[in-house]
């Protein structure tokens, strides 16, 4: 019901250039029309993707009666569902923004209730939370981003430190970990998947280090992300990282401090 609210209710009329400002009072009616508009939209032209592929679909299966180009049609049928599936998952987070734009929880961090920051709703307006300032956990995919110290800002005291490569880097004064460890994330993506995405496998590495997420977890997520041989590569990587990750010594976290 509260969904069927939400398309029902009378559009406001704001000008096709309108964009959020941050002079403006956050969630105004204005920002609350505009980013209506957008999810409205962008729900229109998932729905219209996925009716497409159903047609598509339809006139592959109803051509080929061959053998070869069933299977190969087969093939990326099971591709078009496994899209189609997370266009599904789409719609729902759309619909979902639609009935907290009515409910008036729109644009604020379900966990801390703080406003999320409009451009990073304009980028993506069905964001639920703000961004971390104050993270239990760093992860480092570029050792070299450590020099200066400004990614430690806010790390709380004591926390988890996870770094892509052979070594961690020397950290600024003051700045306490707890728990750090080091795993050879690009090395691993260039051989399974032939370029340095490190993500996948800093991710198998995360699930041991910290057991906040286990191992399974992250795989069963995957086919949400990847088909064919990008998730093969993709798992791969992920139980490497989770195997390779080298945890640091206590002291050598210490003499990692200038």
């Amino acid at each position: 019901m509260r969904l069927a609210e939400a398309f029902m209710r009378p559009k406001r009329k704001i000008p096709e250039d309108y964009r959020p400002s941050d002079d403006e009072p956050f969630m105004n009616e204005r920002q609350r029309a505009y980013f209506r508009r957008k999810l409205l939209v962008w729900r229109e032209e998932i729905l219209r993707s996925t009716k497409e592929t159903l047609q598509h679909l339809q006139d592959e299966s109803a051509q080929h009666a061959d053998i070869a180009d069933r299977a190969s049609t087969e093939t990326e049928r099971a591709l078009e569902l496994r899209a189609r599936d997370r266009q599904r998952k789409l719609i729902a987070k759309i619909d979902a923004a639609l009935v907290r734009l009515d409910d008036g929880t729109y644009g604020f961090c379900e966990e801390t209730g703080e406003p999320i920051s409009l451009k990073r709703l304009d980028a993506r307006p069905i964001r639920e939370r703000t961004q971390v300032y104050t993270p239990d956990c760093l992860i480092v995919l570029d050792r070299g981003l450590a020099r200066g110290g400004g990614i430690f800002e806010g790390f709380k005291p004591a926390g988890v430190l996870l770094v892509n490569g052979a070594a961690l880097p020397a950290l600024p004064p003051g700045v306490e970990v707890g728990l750090a460890a080091v795993v050879p994330a690009s090395a691993i993506a260039l051989e399974e998947l032939g370029r340095p995405a490190a993500n996948t496998a800093m991710l198998g590495a995360f699930a041991r280090l910290t057991g906040w997420v286990s191992r399974a977890a992250v795989l069963d997520v995957l086919p949400d992300y990847f088909d064919g041989e990008a998730l093969a590569g993709n798992r791969r990587a992920v139980e490497r990282g989770h195997d390779e990750m080298v945890p640091a010594p206590a002291g050598e976290v210490a003499r990692a401090i200038p």
